[in-house]
């Protein structure tokens, strides 16, 4: 793959391979939380509406990112690559091919950027705003502490975080862009935008951690439903990583391929990784569903085996049983060779004077 100052270097196939499997894993969480809610029968939730926006702007933005070499062809000298996305898309990534590009060319591919850092922006913008309102849907909002911390933490992402994550995105796209990318607002606004990010990360997971201690469950379910909070950490870790790589690029000089390989990627595993966090808080009546549907299965599998074993072992003891019958009667004179038939007549009982005796009559039919 190369590293930060390889020359040349190539970062399409890391980039492509990472972007795919983020792709098919919010997918598959997406799916676990349409089927949740329909085993739930719950109806259609705002908290739903906005995850599902976030998947569709995700797929965008994962989209947009393999074929971002593609989207510029039109500016590239025709003949240089061929148009097949999967040859263009070696432009973005490629440090040979920045190099040989014109500055109409790096225009177009920083405007592109600057789409991409949209909507990475509103993806988490509407995912973290669904967790709020999963939240608001499941504890309420009567306590007073929790609304209070509920509305701070929806003003603090809207409008206070967006609104400075897309002046700082404005800007860029300004005639006065490129020197902004260089000076010390740029240097200094980015990472403060990815530091508030993971700070409004902690204070969306932090929020419910009270009102999970207080409910009335087993400890064991606390302890789970806590796990699945927990799971956010990753999606702040990686924003927290990306704040920081971001100042390290730009102090230590990286070539253009690695450092837009390096922006994509990490931008597009934070989003993927926050919505998967969202996705996966809610599948438990999926699970239960599931472990359900597996105990009932194994259960029918081993009755219908049972029953085909006491079937055979049934006709074994019938075959037995039948030949015993007919088999005739052993020269053994020790061995059973003639049946007695009796029939026995029982009377009323007649007791003597003490009440103990009982009188039978019995008369023998034949022999």
């Amino acid at each position: 793959m190369g590293s930060a100052h390889s020359v040349p270097a190539d970062f399409t196939q890391p980039a492509r391979g990472i972007t795919v499997a983020l792709l098919v894993i919010t997918s598959i969480g997406i799916i676990c939380r349409i089927l949740s809610r329909r085993i739930q029968r719950a109806s259609l939730g705002l908290d739903d509406i906005l995850v599902y926006i976030a998947f569709v702007n995700e797929h965008s933005l994962v989209h947009a990112q393999t074929n971002e070499g593609f989207l510029a062809s039109k500016y590239w000298p025709t003949g240089y690559y061929t148009n097949e996305s999967t040859e263009a898309s070696h432009r973005a990534f490629s440090l040979p091919a920045l190099r040989k590009s014109t500055s109409e060319e790096q225009l177009y591919l920083k405007r592109v950027t600057v789409a991409l850092g949209i909507l990475y922006a509103v993806s988490l913008l509407f995912t973290k705003i669904s967790v709020l309102f999963l939240y608001r849907r499941i504890f309420t909002m009567n306590t007073r502490w929790f609304r209070n911390v509920w509305w701070f933490n929806l003003l603090f992402l809207f409008p206070g975080w967006t609104v400075l994550a897309f002046t700082l995105l404005g800007l860029q796209v300004t005639p006065q862009g490129s020197k902004l990318l260089t000076s010390k607002l740029s240097i200094i606004g980015s990472p403060l935008v990815g530091g508030l990010n993971s700070v409004s990360d902690l204070l969306v997971l932090s929020m419910p951690v009270r009102m999970v201690i207080k409910l009335k469950m087993p400890l064991r379910e606390r302890l789970g439903i806590l796990l699945l909070l927990c799971m956010g950490l990753g999606a702040t870790s990686i924003s927290i990583m990306r704040a920081i790589r971001f100042h390290i690029k730009r102090k230590n000089h990286w070539n253009p391929a690695y450092g837009l390989y390096n922006d994509v990627v990490l931008t597009i595993v934070d989003s993927s990784t926050c919505l998967i966090c969202a996705c996966f808080t809610i599948v438990k009546p999926l699970i239960r569903k599931a472990k359900e549907v597996s105990i009932t299965s194994a259960t029918s599998l081993l009755s219908l085996r049972s029953a085909n074993s006491s079937r055979v072992t049934g006709t074994q003891y019938a075959a037995s049983d039948n030949q015993s019958l007919n088999r005739k009667p052993s020269n053994d004179p020790h061995g059973i060779y003639r049946v007695d038939r009796f029939e026995v007549e029982v009377n009323n009982s007649q007791f003597d004077k003490k009440g103990n005796n009982i009188v039978l009559k019995s008369y023998i039919v034949g022999k």
